[in-house]
């Protein structure tokens, strides 16, 4: 028997990796082998029939060529070795190997190595039942396999009796398994095929689908081989889109398939696979055009970049030489004045002290000593001469030399000098708008673009090459208008055909901006004459959490959390979408964050803040969400900026905030942060045409819509602050008002307004036609008592702060 080393364990079973130490034996040129191919394993002599491969101690043996690689084996005398490996069919301290025919010669190749875990005597022995059929005709009364092996499905395949029938395998290995086939040829080729796995198997049970094969997974025995039965693939089934084998082709599932001869379609996957390759270099070469494209911008921005510091240096070191020029005249030119006043100053000096020394003169003869007459005469003549030069005793000139320094405007100007222009920045560009989150079918929807460069500053100019995408639920696309501001902003519209989820996608040179792609739900509209009563009521009197005293204001978030203004009890209360109490937040109070009788409230979506009118206060006080106090501005007064009685807040689109300033019969218009932007109202005599605002809202398109409070009709004023056109008059017949109080606009552009002494809601087309009214009478919830603040959520529908009966109702 023949003996070697014991093999190392291996985890998985592949080909004759790490199994045993090679000793390669360098066979002599001129025998026609390869001295590189040739290694003996103790008395057994391995030469690979292909190319080279690797070997050294504790290192794989994998062929460095594709495709299948055979061992020979053969003793030194060239004889058959079936009879070194014993009658057992196993085998001690030996190298299991097994064995192919090839050419039909009785030479043996090496095509599987595998280790049993749970062979007999504790898995130390290698179970080999591989022989060529007139060994193991000689040798079956002894030959019986006492393995047993579980496979890697979990069935558990005993050992079976190897005195076997054998029968012909075309994969041309001595196999060992009970069947009822018979043989089917004299050929020495068996076939072991194991009925519960549907596939081969070795002489001791061993379910793999690499059985037989000397090789790793990625280096199969054909290209065209099954993984399962280890068979050549023959047929094409178009209905699975895969080649499969002959077994394959008896499994039922492919008995209604269509199948076609294999190489017709290898013929046609090549051809396929080759137009493939070529689309795929010629989009290579796009891909290397747009990496050299990127490269020389880069390069040219880098230029871009050298050219315009170099410009900004030049323009300031010009702008330096001109205010050095300008200081140096400046002064200069002061030298000159103080020169010139100084200069008639020292010739009335000298003149002066001329008429001082004829003085001292004449004053200097001694009367007593003189002739008197002489005397007289000379003095008189003096006197007459100092009278004569008085205009020398006043100043010929001052001491003004003055210089005004430049306004504040050309501080400004210089510190703002110079233009930087540059294109937009996606990352930096955001939209907002009720567009970008709702729309209604068939009715026009808006939002704003807002674009920032790579400073994150806000541009001035338009141009930026912006394009927007609205795809329908169906995949169709929706027409856009998109108008150039030029500014920085774009105005988008739009009219949504198709109820459903629409997708916005806007996009600057290919890059989404903020939060782009936008979801949009588009709903039909809402039919306002259907409502009978109140969906629901929040709230009642009181002062406890969740309880209002005397509400006036409020408004919804995103989603659709609500925010009300507990007037009486000076606090902000929160209730979630479902009207359930979720917290409070302010006290009585005139510091930061305290409140005097707060009456409007509106959400900023945009910015997170919540904006709150503190009336008595005279200011504006603005949060975040979760009621954190960020800043606040305005103090009584009727000057710009200043309010007296402010009543209700309102954001634009562009996060502007508007404020009705009750008292001085104006509204003012404000930035984010509080600066003033514009106002519109009358001044004098004249502001009973503007009596005491209250509740103010923007349309869609940037109108503004203000209750008129003390003259019944609402006030509608164009984005410019210049002209206005009224809604309504006094009256209690559809479109009349008695104190209109708060208002908002709906998803459709609708126009809902607290008819407060009407006890009413009215709601009016944005043309300001009338449409529908509902109250006082509302149902189950009673009547409506002096509805102020009221609000739209997204759902469409309508909140209601009832005044007098200190609650909520949704419609």
């Amino acid at each position: 028997m023949a003996t070697s080393s014991r093999p190392r364990r291996t985890a998985a079973r592949v080909a004759v990796n790490r199994l045993f130490d090679f000793n390669v034996s360098h066979g002599d040129s001129s025998s026609g082998v390869n001295e590189n191919s040739v290694v003996h394993i103790n008395d057994m002599r391995v030469e690979q029939d292909g190319d080279n491969y690797s070997s050294s101690t504790d290192e794989d043996v994998i062929p460095r060529t594709s495709g299948r690689s055979l061992y020979k084996v053969t003793s030194k005398d060239s004889s058959c070795l079936c009879h070194e490996y014993g009658e057992a069919g196993y085998f001690e301290n030996v190298p299991p190997i097994g064995f192919e025919k090839m050419n039909g010669s009785n030479d043996r190749y090496i095509t599987e190595v595998f280790h049993h875990s749970n062979c007999s005597e504790g898995g130390t022995e290698y179970c080999v039942k591989c022989f060529c059929q007139k060994c193991s005709e000689a040798r079956k009364e002894n030959a019986m396999c006492r393995c047993s092996f579980s496979s890697a499905s979990g069935d558990s395949h005993e050992s079976l009796d190897c005195n076997a029938n054998y029968k012909s395998c075309k994969r041309g290995v001595l196999c060992s398994q009970s069947s009822e086939n018979e043989l089917s040829g004299s050929s020495n080729e068996s076939l072991n095929d194991c009925q519960t796995c549907e596939g081969y198997l070795c002489t001791c049970n061993l379910y793999t689908k690499s059985i037989l094969i000397f090789e790793d997974a990625q280096n199969s025995q054909s290209l065209y081989t099954c993984k399962k039965h280890l068979l050549e693939f023959t047929v094409f089934c178009e209905n699975c889109d895969a080649p499969i084998c002959d077994v394959c082709l008896k499994n039922e599932i492919h008995d209604t398939h269509v199948h076609v001869p294999l190489k017709n379609v290898i013929t046609r996957k090549r051809g396929e696979a080759i137009s493939l390759k070529n689309n795929i270099l010629k989009m290579k070469t796009f891909f290397d055009n747009s990496a050299e494209s990127i490269t020389e911008l880069k390069h040219s921005i880098q230029k871009k970049n050298d050219e315009v510091c170099m410009k900004i240096s030049d323009s300031f070191c010009h702008l330096q030489k001109l205010i050095k020029n300008r200081e140096t005249t400046l002064i200069n030119k002061v030298k000159k004045i103080s020169s010139v006043k100084q200069g008639l100053l020292d010739k009335q000096l000298e003149q002066l002290m001329k008429v001082c020394d004829d003085i001292e003169e004449s004053t200097s003869v001694c009367l007593d000593e003189c002739n008197i007459f002489d005397a007289y005469e000379n003095l008189e003549s003096t006197l007459i001469q100092m009278r004569e030069e008085t205009e020398l005793c006043s100043l010929h000139e001052d001491d003004y030399i003055d210089f005004n320094p430049p306004n504040d405007q050309t501080y400004a100007t210089i510190e703002t000098a110079g233009i930087l222009h540059c294109s937009a920045h996606p990352s930096e560009c955001f939209a907002t708008g009720q567009g970008t989150r709702w729309a209604v079918r068939n009715r026009q929807a808006f939002f704003q673009i807002h674009c920032k460069d790579h400073s994150s500053e806000i541009r001035t100019s338009g141009g930026d090459a912006l394009i927007v995408v609205i795809n329908a639920p169906d995949g169709s696309g929706v027409r856009t208008d998109l108008r150039d501001n030029f500014n920085g902003t774009y105005y988008v519209s739009y009219v949504p055909q198709i109820v459903g989820f629409h997708t916005i996608h806007i996009m600057i040179r290919g890059t989404h901006i903020v939060d782009s792609p936008f979801t949009v739900e588009v709903r039909g509209s809402r039919v306002y004459e259907n409502i009978v009563e109140a969906q629901k009521q929040i709230s009642r009197e009181g002062e406890k959490p969740g309880q209002l005293c005397r509400p006036w204001g409020v408004a919804c978030d995103s989603n659709d959390n609500i925010y009300v203004a507990d007037r009486s009890n000076n606090r902000i209360q929160v209730f979630n979408s479902e009207g359930e109490f979720s917290f409070m937040f302010g006290t009585s109070g005139k510091s930061t964050g305290q409140f005097d009788r707060p009456a409007g409230i509106e959400v900023c979506n945009q910015t997170k803040r919540i904006i709150v009118a503190d009336k008595d206060n005279h200011r504006i006080q603005i949060f975040t969400l979760k009621g954190a106090f960020v800043l606040t501005f305005g103090e009584k007064g009727n000057q710009i900026g200043q309010f007296n009685y402010p009543w209700d807040v309102a954001v634009s689109n562009e996060c502007y905030i508007l404020v009705s300033d009750t008292r001085n019969h104006r509204v003012q218009l404000f930035d984010y942060e509080g600066n003033f932007i514009s106002k519109y109202g009358f001044e004098g005599n004249q502001w009973k045409l503007f009596d005491s605002p209250r509740g103010v809202c923007f349309q869609s398109d940037g109108e503004i819509i203000v209750t008129d409070f003390n003259n019944h009709r609402l006030v509608i004023i164009q984005p410019d602050f210049q002209t206005a056109r009224v809604v309504g008059n006094e009256g209690n017949g559809n479109g009349q008002f008695v104190r209109p109080q708060g208002l908002a606009t709906d998803q459709e552009g609708n126009i809902v307004v607290s008819d407060s002494r009407n006890n009413r809601i009215q709601i009016l087309l944005r043309s300001g036609d009338y449409r529908y009214k509902f109250g006082p009478h509302i149902g189950k919830c009673g009547q409506l008592d002096r509805p102020s603040g009221v609000c739209v959520n997204n759902k469409g529908q309508i909140i209601i702060v009832d005044f007098g009966h200190n609650r909520l109702l949704v419609f």
